[in-house]
């Protein structure tokens, strides 16, 4: 994972099984030379029906179900599990380089109008894009091992984008990739200022014992850990005490575990910059603590 000063530092492969929630998302290991085959089949399916293909609903799969945010003159839509975006467009759903930069660049300009199908995925381990263009059976993936100040995977995928369709008009993607690295780092910064800014001072909390509890959802099946070691209050996900956080007070009953972006990122955990993510606010009837 990128560190605030633009360095990478190695975190533990993020294990997915079974047993885990992201485990539909992904659980399967793959190649880029294995991706090829499997988004070719998916083309010629788009092209005509086949008996042997394994895609039989290819049609409603790769049609456009919902509009796409931001305005656009040309189509951009959402399929199923697909976003569609009519080339000269932006490549920007899923990404998190939204949040990075002012503007998205239009790519493509200048370029022959055509349908790209596109997604990109984001664990802790790994940022990876997939770019399918159906006019010339072309497919583009980008497959990492890092998780980046900014998704470089959409980068390098749309600047390989523009390079496969000999655009007249390229962008300079480094630059803007760089600019979104540094947006990247600062949104932590901000993070903090914000969180400081939003504290109510001189409030108290009970006493740390009577936050001790799990604390379980609805369903039963996802649960945080509330425990005392050593007088400090802290949280562990799923009960792992191994990877558990220290609780401070915030105000009244709610508590943070905020980190800075490099102590997050030892301890391998995703880089959400809301500041909702990091408090932990407890439910309080009468004098007893019911939930969080």
């Amino acid at each position: 994972m990128a560190t605030s000063h633009g360095g990478f530092q190695l975190i533990d492969s993020q294990h997915v099984g079974d047993d885990k929630i992201m485990f539909g998302a992904n659980g399967v290991n793959s190649c880029v030379q294995d991706l090829l085959v499997f988004y070719k089949a998916m083309l010629d399916a788009s092209e005509h029906s086949d008996n042997d293909n394994p895609f039989k609903n290819i049609e409603a799969i790769l049609s456009g179900h919902m509009p796409a945010s931001g305005p656009s003159l040309l189509e951009r839509s959402y399929a199923l599990g697909w976003h569609r975006s009519q080339l000269p467009n932006t490549i920007a759903g899923s990404s998190m380089n939204g949040n990075y930069v002012s503007d998205m660049p239009v790519l493509c300009r200048g370029s022959k109008s055509q349908l790209a199908f596109y997604h990109g995925g984001h664990s802790t381990a790994s940022q990876n894009w997939v770019i399918m263009l159906p006019e010339t059976k072309s497919v583009i993936v980008v497959l990492t091992n890092t998780m980046g100040n900014g998704d470089a995977s959409n980068w390098v995928a749309s600047l390989i984008l523009e390079t496969l369709v000999d655009s007249p008009e390229k962008h300079n993607i480094v630059a803007i990739a760089e600019t979104a690295s540094k947006r990247a780092t600062q949104l932590w910064v901000e993070l903090h200022e914000k969180m400081e800014k939003g504290r109510i001072p001189d409030t108290t909390h009970k006493p740390a014992a009577q936050y001790v509890a799990k604390h379980w959802n609805h369903v039963g099946n996802w649960h945080m850990d509330i425990y005392l070691e050593q007088d400090s209050l802290r949280m562990a996900f799923q009960g792992d005490r191994q990877r558990s956080h220290v609780l401070t007070h915030y105000h009244h009953d709610v508590f943070t575990w905020l980190m800075t972006q490099d102590e997050n990122m030892k301890h391998g955990r995703f880089p959400y910059t809301s500041s909702g993510q990091w408090l932990i606010k407890f439910q309080i009837k009468g004098y007893e603590v019911v939930g969080l």
